[in-house]
């Protein structure tokens, strides 16, 4: 699982303001500081975490549990 979320990070899929939003969850930003943060709505970083974790390959059962995966990946995957 580690492999492919990896490969999906290096693989482009992802769009950049994805990884932003991915980047400011690794720095433990709330949805609404995220949002502050891009100067966008609440609503709008909801959908860009679940469109990147559906291209992650989570789904919204999971969703807990793969944002805390896919943060740990991402960190892991910067350095």
């Amino acid at each position: 699982m580690k492999d492919q979320i990896l490969d999906e990070l290096k693989g482009g899929r992802s769009s950049p303001r994805e990884l932003q939003v991915l980047g400011l969850m690794a720095k433990a930003h709330s949805n609404r500081a995220i949002a502050e943060a891009l100067f966008i709505q609440p609503r709008t970083v909801e959908h860009r975490i679940s469109s990147v974790l559906a291209k992650l390959g989570f789904n919204s059962n999971g969703e807990r549990h793969g944002r805390v995966f896919a943060i740990l990946t991402y960190l892991e995957s910067t350095g």
